[in-house]
C-alpha cells in the first residue's frame, strides 16, 4: 500500500481549524465542537486509507461518510497537486494548487510529517 507522498487534510466551510485548541488557550464552545467533529473526520479519512491505500482517493471525493455537513476532505500531495476532494475544491483535482494554497493558507501547509 502506497503511505507516502501525501498530506491529508480538512477543508472547514467555516474557516480552517486555529491553533488556538492546540495550545490550550480559551476557545469558544463552538469552535470546540467543530475542532472535535474535524477531528473525528480526519481520524475517519486516515483509518480509511490505511486499510485500503490509494483507493480511498475516489471515496474521499464523491458523496457518501466524508462529507459530514460543512465538512469535507481533501488530499493534496506533497508536491502541491490536489490528489481527492469531496467539497467545491474538487475542479482542482488534478492540478498544482500550491501557489494559491500558499497565498491563502501561508507556508504552514507543507510542514506537515510523511504519514506512517
Amino acid at each position: 500500500m502506497k503511505t507516502t507522498g501525501f498530506i491529508l487534510s480538512l477543508y472547514l466551510g467555516l474557516g480552517l481549524l486555529s491553533h488556538a485548541s492546540a495550545q490550550d488557550i480559551a476557545v469558544e464552545p463552538t469552535y470546540q465542537n467543530q475542532a472535535v467533529q474535524a477531528q473525528h473526520l480526519l481520524a475517519q479519512a486516515v483509518d480509511r486509507y490505511r486499510q485500503v491505500g490509494d483507493n480511498a482517493l475516489a471515496e474521499f471525493s464523491r458523496q457518501g461518510k466524508f462529507i459530514q455537513g460543512e465538512y469535507y476532505v481533501y488530499v493534496i500531495d506533497t508536491h502541491g497537486v490536489m490528489l481527492a476532494s469531496g467539497g467545491p475544491s474538487a475542479q482542482y483535482i488534478g492540478r498544482n494548487i500550491a501557489p494559491p494554497a500558499r497565498s491563502i493558507i501561508g507556508p504552514g501547509i507543507y510542514q506537515h510529517p510523511e504519514p506512517t
